[in-house]
């Protein structure tokens, strides 16, 4: 591979079709995958994770955060459908027109917000009605006491000159819990989803494509993916396996690579790192390292290790903007030039995503969102 090695992201192509016919395997015949690609596909690459899904398959749909996200991917050339998850400022709908991208209605006042500046337009903005269930935050609140104004709202925006509705979803927010009170929660949404839906359906509104299941969700309640999923830790293979209460198997796609820049003795007593963060207790020696919190945020808030010669070499004095310093005392024959892994295998051992979490104090579905853009992203 032609690139210059100081610290990289491999991507791994094999992995990601393996999880995405996983995926497969874990729905019924007609069930469509929406892959989410925000955050630049979860800094995997959007435009080059997009291009590979739909190589395996052609009708797959994409998610993403926002209007700059799904224009990149149609400028990279990306024609499948594309929605947006989140808000887009309704002067900006005539982009949304242009490139032929589908806006969630995150509320009913936004819908009217849209319709009114849709009004110059020729075409009709594609939509997805998002509803409240139960999570609390976007869509139209559904249910108890707003059950019957959400049924007349939602007809209303369906009705519109202004829009082309294409689906209809909710977000279940307990579906990475397996503890009994959370899986009812999970049940009381998707019942609340379903009254609403079938009764719109029943009075001969249109709601196109229904879909409620995220990544924990396909796995964990499979029974209510309806007419589609939206996997996106699935497809990365990052989902925890704390939120994975089926147990199945799942490959991360990445690993993170980076060279020995030098390698030195340290006597007993001297320091190592800003503010003379460690101090040695007895002579070792360790190994600078070409990476820092400027290619993987948050990099030495905990504890953490790399691996070299398949051996987990601690990091000692903390983790600087370029650079970070490992004790390889225990690590065999090591020099300038060698490779550490920092995420992913090496040999027979792994810094999975619980340890990688330790090391950046944040939750293992995180980890991926930390990963700047600095390092250089090969996909193998």
């Amino acid at each position: 591979m032609d690139f210059i090695k100081r610290a990289w992201v491999e991507i791994s192509i094999e992995n990601l079709k393996y999880n995405f016919y996983k995926i497969k395997a874990l729905l019924n015949k007609d069930v469509k995958i929406m892959a989410v690609l925000k955050a630049n596909g979860y800094n995997c690459g959007d435009v080059r994770i997009a291009k590979e899904l739909i190589a395996l398959d052609g009708e797959i749909q994409f998610a993403v955060s926002n209007v700059e996200e799904a224009i990149q991917l149609r400028k990279g050339g990306i024609e499948n459908p594309i929605l947006i998850l989140g808000y887009t400022p309704p002067e900006y709908a005539y982009l949304l027109i242009e490139y032929n991208i589908t806006q969630t209605l995150v509320s009913y006042d936004y819908g009217l917000q849209l319709e009114k500046v849709l009004q110059k337009e020729q075409e009709k903005l594609k939509i997805h009605i998002k509803l409240d269930t139960g999570m609390g935050r976007m869509g139209i609140r559904c249910y108890d006491e707003n059950f019957h104004d959400a049924v007349e709202k939602v007809a209303k925006l369906c009705n519109s000159k202004m829009f082309q509705v294409t689906g209809c979803y909710t977000h279940i927010s307990t579906f990475y819990e397996n503890d009994l009170d959370s899986l009812e929660y999970s049940k009381l949404q998707f019942s609340r989803f379903k009254r609403i839906t079938d009764d719109l359906i029943s009075k001969g509104i249109y709601l196109g494509i229904l879909h409620c299941l995220n990544s924990a969700g396909t796995v964990n309640m499979p029974e209510m993916q309806m007419d589609m999923v939206r996997v996106g830790m699935l497809i990365y293979g990052a989902l925890p396996q704390i939120n994975n209460h089926k147990g199945i198997a799942f490959r991360p796609i990445v690993t993170i690579k980076c060279r020995i820049g030098k390698v030195s003795d340290v006597k007993k007593g001297d320091y190592i790192g800003y503010s003379r963060a460690f101090c040695a207790d007895e002579d070792i020696k360790v190994a600078v390292l070409t990476i820092g919190y400027s290619d993987i945020l948050r990099m030495g808030s905990g504890k953490g290790y790399v691996l070299i010669n398949d051996v987990p070499c601690p990091v000692i004095g903390g983790v600087c903007m370029d650079q970070m310093v490992v004790d390889i005392s225990q690590g065999g024959e090591v020099k300038a030039g060698d490779i550490a892994v920092v995420l992913g295998q090496f040999q027979e051992r792994e810094i999975d995503f619980a340890a990688m979490a330790e090391f950046l104090q944040c939750g293992e579905e995180e980890v991926y969102c930390h990963i700047t853009y600095r390092p250089t992203k090969i996909y193998v």
